[in-house]
């Protein structure tokens, strides 16, 4: 061998150990969490929640048939990776909530987006597809598509407010529909559009306040039976309100949610304070930021990538 092709074969070998070294020190501990770890069976009582660190909010799909009360022992969280359909996005949920009575398992404070116009049996038990291969979950963030609604659903989270980000394909009939969720948990929903860019409610003693990025073009009100015109309500069983947007052909409405276990204003306090801008791309990060910031006290070290999912994914 030459000292020309040796010379060349170093070089070469050299460039390739920088460039897995230097890949090797941008991985941060949070790109080691699987979200989706302990999430299927009667073993699987977690979920793969959009989070941060001692965050109130866990937005995350509930699954259906899973978190249902005739199955609801296969999803403990609300959320089993065998379903394939979901009953919407909820806010609030309860974690490895294994060894109670089989019961609805859903989290409150639900929002389901769609963009056909289904019937009213739809509002009863609204259930919608996913696709599951194109489901994703990280630090902090949550995304799945709903072929059927041509809908891309994406989640984020701050300590007390959630953000959805709902990319529409339809040009006409987008709506979201508002609702308990776990509807055997509570005693009814009260809502009230304050403008037609605003909600405020409750749920017993959850307090919300939502926020759109579009106008609301009409509102409507589920009633547990049939569909009725207005835009408030009181104590409202199995209720919710159903909101339509126009105008809204690939592009994204934004969703942020602020809640509070004390009061309305507390609610749009804790909205006012972390997500004022609604700029999803910047929570998402911030809530990359701060699982590492968190996780930077504990270094693990070695090669085995399976060992770190699992630790960090635990801790």
């Amino acid at each position: 061998m030459s000292t020309r092709s040796l010379s060349c074969k170093v070089i070469v070998i050299i460039c390739l150990s920088l460039r897995i070294c230097c890949s090797c020190r941008n991985e941060k501990p949070a790109d080691y969490i699987d979200p989706f770890i302990c999430t299927q069976g009667d073993h699987g009582q977690w979920l793969p929640a959009a989070l941060v660190p001692f965050g109130l909010i866990e937005l995350c799909p509930d699954t259906w048939p899973g978190s249902l009360t005739s199955d609801g022992d296969f999803a403990h969280s609300g959320y089993d990776w065998s379903d394939d359909h979901i009953r919407g996005f909820s806010h609030l949920h309860k974690g490895s909530s294994g060894g109670t009575t089989v019961h609805d398992r859903a989290g409150l404070i639900s929002i389901v987006p769609f963009s056909d116009a289904p019937g009213e049996t739809f509002f009863q038990d609204p259930v919608l597809t996913i696709d599951k291969s194109t489901e994703k979950a990280e630090a902090g963030y949550y995304s799945v598509y709903m072929p059927e609604q041509k809908i891309l659903a994406e989640l984020s989270a701050k300590i007390r407010t959630g953000i959805h980000r709902y990319t529409f394909t339809e040009k006409e009939g987008n709506h979201i529909f508002l609702y308990e969720g776990n509807r055997s948990g509570t005693t009814g929903i009260s809502c009230s559009m304050v403008d037609d860019k605003t909600i405020e409610g409750s749920i017993g003693n959850k307090y919300f306040v939502i926020r759109f990025n579009s106008l609301v073009t009409g509102a409507r009100i589920w009633n547990g039976s049939t569909i009725a015109d207005g835009s408030s309500f009181e104590n409202l069983d199995n209720g919710g309100m159903i909101c339509r947007f126009d105008n809204l052909k690939n592009k994204t409405l934004i969703i942020k949610v602020g809640v509070s276990l004390s009061s309305i204003e507390s609610a749009r306090k804790n909205l006012d304070t972390e997500c004022q801008n609604g700029n999803f791309e910047k929570v998402r990060r911030d809530a990359a930021v701060a699982w590492n910031k968190i996780f930077s006290s504990i270094e693990v070290k070695g090669n085995n990538i399976d060992d770190k999912k699992i630790f960090y994914t635990a801790l």
